[in-house]
């Protein structure tokens, strides 16, 4: 993280637990990976600091949260606590760093003078500074005075990003932290987040038992509840379930409500693929490339340019990769020459705009002479991004201008050069695309020479007889030509042998663009019987929505394809 996410704790009253409870959730935090730093912030009680001093070796020398909020400057001094809270909860070493700002230099049981605002900045910009080994924390939790007190107040008003508000659920303390709010809101000037939690020991609590109150007082509901745990202190916390259970469950809820990123940037693109959100996996493949050029294009080969990855995730680390001022033209090439071939025309996607703007950077890359053994493959992935945004347009009803016409031209030129393997098979794809969106089978011969030089050059036939399968289906999609149809049939029926399933989804598609369901039908129920997978895929195929044409009505067999004769 750039700069650290700043977050206060703040009860409406102390009581005994608070303390060991803040160290839970450091420690919960720390499991996940993220660095966090503790400010005891408590000056008047400094539980936090006693613990410290009392389990761990002297730090650095430096300026306690007292001295800060007199001085309005100082390095804070830093200490070590990660080994400390593993032996207190018996439990191993969290992976992130655990360090602690005690609240004085020395024990003076009374709170400081109330600072004002510009102190409390200077705080603010000191904590923020802090660093481990090197690198910032992710996490800055700084337990405050209760609410009760003006100093807890001050340092509420513009110390932390978000707050932690706990208070029990009857009138009284509810009515307190109401006003402390104000005075808070007053203070700052400005909008706080605030995480509302309930402070209740029921056996069976229920947010709904209190909401009226709450509502009354707050015009809020807790987001989840503290039991007061911890009643025999620091000793106990590794026996202490509910305090265990109860701020495990508040370091979860702050990481989902706050959106903390995954410190772990190979994790932070994993969630960010399983949660759907793209920055996240952009950033982490950005972070992958700074640390570990070589590890992270290895991790792209792996994880995200296979058939298993999501079209958004391959996306974002080309994104990634064009914005890196490290990145190398071949670099760019490869993981665009990847990401080009996750996309499908059947499933327009607004990700096809970045695409073309990667495409464009290619062109030019390849234009200046710097693509060398990739200029080919440069113009593919030019032409096959301008496809795609094409087919982005024509389904959002907007125009394509010339976007097809300057593909054909690239694909052309690219035709005209001597072509590998897996180059040429592309390419043929590409020309296949390319006629569903003009609308036209002029360059059907073309296509499927590639694919015959590729049988002739001691290529894999099989593979081979797929992709032509492939192009004869791109070119039927187009124009549902009779003797485009006829082929397509005969190749599909002459592949069954070797590839069954691969033949029966292809019959089972063509029959439905045909118009006889029936036919259609009895492949696919043969397709369901030989390959469970690709039978799944037919459902979930864009392109194959012609079988599902009237299902649930009595007009589902009767529905026509092509009327030009096709046997």
């Amino acid at each position: 993280m750039s700069q650290p996410l700043l977050i206060g704790v703040l009860a409406e009253t102390p009581w005994l637990g608070l303390s060991s409870g803040v160290l839970v959730l450091a420690y919960s935090l720390a499991t996940q990976g993220y660095r966090v730093l503790l400010v005891d912030g408590d000056p008047g009680a400094g539980e936090l600091t006693d613990w410290a001093r009392a389990r761990t070796e002297p730090g650095p020398s430096g300026a306690s949260v007292r001295a800060l909020l007199r001085d309005g400057r100082g390095i804070p001094q830093v200490l070590d606590v990660g080994l400390a809270i593993s032996r207190e909860l018996r439990d191993g070493v969290a992976p992130g760093a655990i360090g602690l700002i005690p609240a004085y230099e020395t024990a003076e049981r009374q709170r400081p003078a109330t600072p004002g605002g510009r102190a409390v900045h200077a705080l603010r910009e000191s904590l923020l500074g802090v660093t481990s080994r090197g690198e910032p924390f992710d996490l800055i939790v700084t337990l405050l005075p209760p609410a009760t007190s003006s100093l807890g107040v001050a340092l509420a008003a513009n110390l932390p990003d978000a707050l932690v508000l706990i208070t029990a659920p009857q009138a009284g303390p509810l009515r307190r932290s109401a006003h402390a709010l104000k005075e808070l809101a007053a203070l700052r000037g400005g909008d706080l987040r605030v995480h509302y939690v309930e402070l209740d020991p029921a056996e069976d609590w229920s947010p709904t038992t209190s909401q009226a109150a709450w509502l009354h007082h707050l015009q809020a509901v807790p987001e989840l509840r503290l039991r007061p745990s911890g009643q025999n202190g620091f000793m106990s916390m590794d026996t202490d379930r509910a305090l265990l259970d109860d701020y495990n469950d508040l370091a979860l809820h702050l990481r989902e409500q706050l959106g903390l990123r995954h410190p772990d940037p190979t994790e932070r693109v994993y969630e960010g693929d399983a949660l759907e959100r793209p920055e996240l996996v952009r950033d982490g493949f950005a972070q992958m490339l700074r640390e570990d050029r070589e590890g992270a294009f290895k991790f792209f080969t792996q994880s995200l340019a296979g058939r298993a990855a999501t079209r958004m995730s391959t996306m974002q680390a080309a994104l990634a990769v064009a914005a890196s001022p490290e990145t190398k033209t071949e670099e760019l090439l490869y993981v665009a020459w990847y990401a080009g071939q996750k996309f499908r025309l059947a499933e327009p996607d607004p990700l096809a705009d970045d695409m073309h703007t990667v495409g464009a950077r290619v062109l030019s890359e390849a234009r200046a002479g710097r693509a060398g053994v990739w200029t080919v493959r440069a113009f593919i992935v030019a032409a096959d991004a301008k496809i795609q945004l094409a087919a982005l347009k024509k389904h959002q009803n907007e125009r394509v201008g010339e976007l097809d016409r300057e593909a054909l031209k690239l694909l052309l030129e690219a035709a005209q050069t001597p072509l590998d393997s897996h180059t040429r098979l592309r390419l043929a794809k590409t020309f296949a695309y390319h006629a569903r969106v003009a609308g036209d089978a002029r360059n059907l011969d073309l296509a499927l020479s590639f694919v015959r030089m590729e049988v002739d050059s001691g290529g894999d036939g099989a593979l081979s007889r797929q992709h032509a399968m492939d192009v004869l289906w791109d070119f039927s999609l187009a124009t549902q030509e009779p003797h485009i149809l006829k082929l397509a049939f005969q190749h599909a029926e002459a592949i069954r042998e070797e590839s069954p399933a691969y033949g029966r989804y292809y019959l089972a598609a063509l029959y439905a663009l045909s118009g006889d369901k029936r036919e259609a039908l009895k492949h696919l129920l043969a397709l369901a019987v030989i390959d469970a997978e690709r039978f799944e895929m037919f459902f979930e195929d864009g392109d194959t929505k012609a079988f599902f044409a009237g299902v649930n009505t009595p007009q589902f067999f009767k529905s026509v394809g092509p009327t030009k004769g096709v046997f």
